[in-house]
């Protein structure tokens, strides 16, 4: 176990190319973290290290125990404390709820203009888009951009963010912001104002291992508990297409949006060529700032 570092200097040009998984833990989702460094290492990298702050302490790993920073949201702390002990080119700040697809990172290193910051295609359980390549503050509010689109208030989300180890020297995480502050917001456009660039790679596949997130239109809603279980559970399947595009419309009056989008996308998994239902969710999307580059809902989870 390694306790918080003094703030010192690195000497990053003596860094050897390899990546270092910088991991939040918040000490409540042990299964899922160690799903996480599962994933890390099926990689197949031939040079890697693993580094977990926070509160879950786990085996073969780096660790610094911060559970008070944790507790308290103190993500900024707990992302700055973990790279301080980083030693390597790349630098990958991740969330203990995230998944790498098995080709993550062979995607990643042959990505040809990385640039100085990378984001990488971040997928929700259902197959639809997490907030991976997306704006914020601009008059459109928080929407999900085209992949690769150009957009002024473009932010690259902290949940998984790909950053060379000059970049975190350069810029540290605000350690005034806590956890759901737009810590991720603010990183970015402090590292866009100090002249760093970033690159999209649509090879790399991540999935956000939370099931209440689904995509609808350029916004990434969150289901209800009770709309979460029903979609995990697989409740509705064997349900009449029929019945899917009625229940849609009540979920709507419920003001469930998540809930509806569902019930229509399941309903044309089931019959492509259900007009009714097809034009209930071009509805959605467009009624949620729609359409956009997405993912490929699924009616069971990914993972």
């Amino acid at each position: 176990m390694l306790n918080a570092p003094p703030r010192r200097a690195l000497n990053i040009t003596m860094r050897p190319d390899g990546y270092s998984f910088c991991i939040l833990a918040g000490g409540r989702r042990p299964r899922k973290l160690a799903q996480l460094i599962e994933t890390i290492h099926a990689q197949d990298l031939p040079r890697y290290e693993i580094i977990v702050a926070g509160a879950a302490e786990v085996e073969g790993v780096k660790y610094i125990s911060l559970p008070d920073y944790a507790a308290g949201g103190l993500t900024c702390h707990l992302r700055n404390a973990a790279a301080q002990h980083s030693t390597l080119e790349w630098i990958v700040f991740v969330d203990d709820d995230i998944v790498l697809t098995r080709k993550w990172c062979a995607a990643l290193c042959n990505h040809h203009s990385p640039g100085d910051m990378v984001g990488t295609r971040l997928l929700n359980l259902d197959g639809t888009r997490h907030w991976d390549w997306a704006s914020t503050g601009g008059p459109r509010g928080q929407i999900l951009l085209d992949y690769g689109e150009v957009d002024q208030h473009h932010y690259l989300t902290g949940g998984l963010l790909v950053v060379r180890a000059k970049v975190w020297e350069a810029v540290r995480w605000n350690e005034a912001l806590r956890y759901r502050q737009k810590e991720d917001v603010v990183y970015s456009r402090d590292a866009y104002k100090r002249g760093f660039t970033s690159s999209f790679c649509g090879g790399a596949i991540a999935i956000h291992n939370d099931e209440t997130y689904t995509q609808v239109g350029r916004r990434v809603p969150r289901r209800s508990p009770e709309g979460a279980r029903i979609w995990m559970a697989g409740s509705l399947l064997p349900a009449s297409v029929e019945y899917l595009v009625a229940r849609s419309e009540e979920e709507k009056r419920r003001s469930r949006i998540p809930e509806a989008a569902d019930c229509l996308r399941l309903a044309i998994h089931k019959s492509p060529g259900c007009v009714e239902a097809q034009a209930g969710l071009a509805a959605l999307e467009l009624a949620y700032d729609g359409p956009v580059d997405s993912g490929s809902w699924q009616p069971s989870p990914a993972i």
